[in-house]
């Protein structure tokens, strides 16, 4: 088997049809059916029942180098991108992955100390939302990223921050005079959220499945603001966290606000320093990780 001959036959296995399958690769019709020719008699196998009929079926055998050939490209393309961290690490660049929120809180000082402590070396960050964050570690877009918990199983992480998210509901609503409330409180409400790409989402699901806890809806916001302005009536609540209720508190100036944040039990916002555990991190992707975690427990007093 060659490269050419499989890629022909990934063609032919996900189009089904031999005229469209050489149209993508270019390739003559007569050529891939050629080549897949020769491919069945290598291997003594037949791939599929007939391959000139307009939607051809593959065999078992067929299935069975289908699955191989998914194998082997994604085994390549691991290959290629630990070559990117080598050649990454030993020019000084750590190449590092930022669920949003997380350097905002952490704060940039943690990568100019990092650098003013290792002459040549560069932090190049790429700030995203919680999952494609854990998506760009898991495929070798980033060697280490502050990742937002509940944390990949197949990454090692070091957490660095811990705290209680927080509920804004309008100050006409009852719950606006509590000091906490716990999840099962929000049964009937309009709940809001940040988009689908954060975990508290799908979080916030999984907990409420599994408590019983049946909302009036659940409704995705990009922007904090919109997320503000949705729990200012009763019976509407979103979430939030302590550094952007400051935030918004100040613009306020000392008047009285619309909504008001009131802590949640059971449901914090942590994050912290993670590798994929089939990465052996560079002396220099070390070295990050543990300034990370000591920056980290300077600056929350950890």
């Amino acid at each position: 088997m060659n490269d050419n001959q499989l890629r022909y036959f990934r063609a032919l296995y996900e189009l089904r049809n031999a005229h469209q399958a050489a149209l993508s690769i270019p390739l003559s019709r007569q050529g891939l059916l050629k080549s897949l020719d020769s491919l069945e008699v290598e291997l003594g196998v037949r791939l599929f029942d007939d391959k000139t009929i307009p939607v051809c079926t593959s065999t078992a055998y067929g299935n069975a180098l289908y699955a191989y050939t998914v194998r082997q490209q994604g085994m390549v393309r691991d290959l290629q991108n630990e070559f990117k961290r080598i050649a990454m690490s030993e020019s000084g660049v750590v190449s590092l992955g930022a669920a949003i929120g997380t350097m905002g809180l952490l704060g940039l000082g943690v990568i100019k100390e990092f650098e003013l402590a290792h002459e040549g070396v560069r932090i190049v960050y790429d700030e995203v939302p919680d999952l494609r964050c854990d998506e760009g570690l898991a495929n070798g877009s980033y060697t280490v990223a502050l990742t937002v918990h509940p944390y990949h199983q197949q990454f090692e992480t070091r957490e660095l921050y811990s705290t209680d998210r927080f509920i804004w509901v309008s100050v006409k609503d009852p719950l606006s005079h509590r000091s906490s409330i716990a999840l099962e409180d929000l049964a009937g409400y309009h709940v809001g959220v940040v988009g689908q790409s954060f975990k508290n989402h799908p979080e916030l699901v999984r907990k409420s499945g599994e408590q019983g806890v049946a909302f009036a809806s659940v409704d995705a916001f990009s922007e904090m603001t919109q997320l503000y302005r949705y729990a200012m009536k009763p019976g509407f609540a979103s979430f939030t966290v302590p550094n952007v209720v400051g935030l918004f508190s100040d613009l306020f100036d000392g008047r009285d606000e619309p909504v008001r944040a009131v802590r949640i039990e059971g449901f914090p916002w942590r994050f912290g320093i993670s590798r994929a555990l089939d990465h052996e991190p560079s002396a220099l992707e070390a070295a990050f990780i543990e300034h990370c975690a000591e920056y980290a427990a300077k600056r929350f007093g950890a």
